[in-house]
């Protein structure tokens, strides 16, 4: 029915669906359109900001797992509470993440599960010829457990001072006269420089030839003549992995050389013995000191002769010494009659993996028996003179040897370039230090049996392309029989500055 004015009502009125359509369609239409420029602004980060993700419960496009086989296992899953992980039994790892453009920092925080390793540390591989390594510490169980009870002082720019016993007030003051007790530091470099003031170069060198498994550090003196040192090394391809040696030069942190010699190409456990090659470490023109020199490869690689210009050289913290029976069939010419040692520390852990190096082994007037095999057999120094130096001797060889102190081959091949000073590792122990120094280091936050801990790296140094980075988890000492060490969720918060702030500066500044 019309009204007067001849309008039907609204509710008469008859409607055009027709209307609606165009609005639903460029709904429909944007809506793609809007997703798609959220995640280009994300992918690309337009803000600034790129955040990657892995829980390790699946393959990722943009990073990978730990590697190499060998040192990480594959991902596992936890039945009883579905936690997924990836367990380390070798160091270092390396993990590969690929992000669409360059950045300035990454952001990275870890949870992991570590009950028993003392020194965990994370960071990046800035170069790769030379290769280089910037690590940053993850957790370091020495200085969190000083900081339960020892008296703490820190400077203004981030030096902290732990004392067992409060001697000084300040790190200037301790600085300015150290104490004699034994002092640790970590992420800091204490400046007191060995010199021997009655050391002169001498003609004809010294020759090793005793054969040393796996990675080893030593450390020479040299004054008015060329560094140099020889290594004859083979591989022996008993295990899976990937045996790149890399020897490396520093006097204190400064390096002075660094060489890598590539695996021989068998990566699995052939035991195909590889040829014999040299490793030749010549470099002139050197300041007088005392320089380290670390080996970093696998327990597969093998030194078999060491020939060196210099007369002093010690084996820092760690030695291999095969020369048994246990590898006649491996090295039909090996050596086997005792080795003498001298050795400067309190407190030596020895260990044989094979029947073949059961024996008794003379440390000064003292006996160890070696009785079982993969088992650590511990003597402890009765002497609280850190200057005395032992005499060591091994009847049949087939021992690896851990201490915190130096090995000599010979009496007059021994120095100690420490003096009362050690940078914290695996095996330093809290109950012989008095102070430690540190720098850029927080403990991490553990709740029940998981640890978080953040690092804040920067890219600045990364040579190459900074859209392919690689990582590094590093865990000196790592025990490969425990496998306790896993980690089970990493995050990644790459910056840069935003798109619109460098177009500002670019176009209108």
């Amino acid at each position: 029915m019309q009204s007067r004015l001849g309008i039907l009502p609204y509710e008469m009125r008859p409607h055009n669906p027709v209307q609606v359509i165009p609005v639903a369609k460029a709904i429909i239409f944007l809506i793609p359109i809007a997703v798609f420029l959220w995640a280009f602004a994300r992918y690309f980060s337009l803000s600034g900001t790129l955040t990657v993700h892995y829980d390790f419960r699946g393959e990722s496009p943009m990073v990978s797992e730990f590697y190499p086989r060998g040192r990480a296992l594959d991902r596992e899953q936890n039945l009883r509470t579905a936690e997924v992980y990836q367990r380390i039994v070798g160091e270092p790892v390396y993990m590969d993440v690929d992000v669409p453009r360059s950045f300035d920092t990454v952001d990275v925080t870890m949870e992991y599960f570590n009950p028993d390793q003392s020194i965990l540390e994370f960071g990046l591989v800035t170069s790769r010829e030379p290769w280089a390594v910037a690590l940053q510490p993850l957790e370091n169980r020495v200085i969190d457990e000083a900081l339960l009870t020892w008296n703490r002082t820190e400077t203004n720019d981030g030096i902290v001072l732990l004392q067992r016993e409060p001697l000084y007030s300040s790190v200037e003051e301790f600085l300015a006269s150290p104490p004699e007790h034994h002092i640790a530091t970590y992420q800091y470099v204490l400046a007191i420089d060995y010199h021997d003031p009655a050391y002169s170069a001498e003609d004809g060198g010294i020759t090793i030839d005793r054969q040393l498994r796996g990675p080893h550090d030593f450390v020479t003196y040299i004054k008015d003549e060329t560094l140099h040192i020889e290594f004859d090394i083979v591989d022996m391809n008993r295990e899976f992995n990937v045996d790149d040696v890399r020897v490396a030069v520093y006097q204190g942190d400064t390096p002075v050389f660094d060489q890598l010699l590539p695996d021989d190409g068998i990566t699995e456990a052939t035991s195909v013995l590889s040829s014999r090659q040299t490793i030749i470490v010549d470099v002139p023109n050197l300041p007088e000191g005392a320089y380290r020199i670390d080996m970093t490869t696998t327990n597969d690689i093998v030194i078999e002769q060491i020939r060196s210009d210099q007369h002093k050289l010690v084996v820092v913290n760690h030695l291999y010494i095969m020369n048994n029976e246990e590898y006649r069939s491996v090295f039909p010419e090996t050596a086997t009659s005792p080795t003498a040692l001298q050795f400067s520390g309190r407190k030596l852990t020895l260990q044989t993996d094979h029947p073949n190096g059961l024996q008794t082994v003379v440390i000064g007037e003292a006996t160890v028996p070696i009785e079982t095999v993969h088992s650590p057999h511990v003597w402890l120094s009765e002497n609280t003179d850190w200057s005395v130096v032992e005499t060591i001797t091994l009847p049949v060889n087939d021992l690896i040897l851990d201490a915190k102190g130096f090995f000599a081959f010979a009496s007059d091949q021994f120095f100690d370039p420490n003096k009362n000073t050690e940078y914290i590792n695996e095996r330093t122990e809290i109950d012989e230090l008095g102070s430690i120094l540190y720098r850029n280091y927080t403990s991490p936050q553990t709740a029940r049996t998981i640890s978080t801990q953040s690092r804040t790296l920067t890219l600045d140094g990364v040579s190459g392309d900074r859209k392919h980075l690689t990582f590094v988890l590093s865990a000196p000492g790592l025990d490969r029989e425990r496998f306790l060490l896993a980690v089970r969720d990493i995050q990644f918060v790459f910056t840069r500055e935003p798109l619109v702030n460098r177009l500002r500066k670019r176009f209108f500044q």
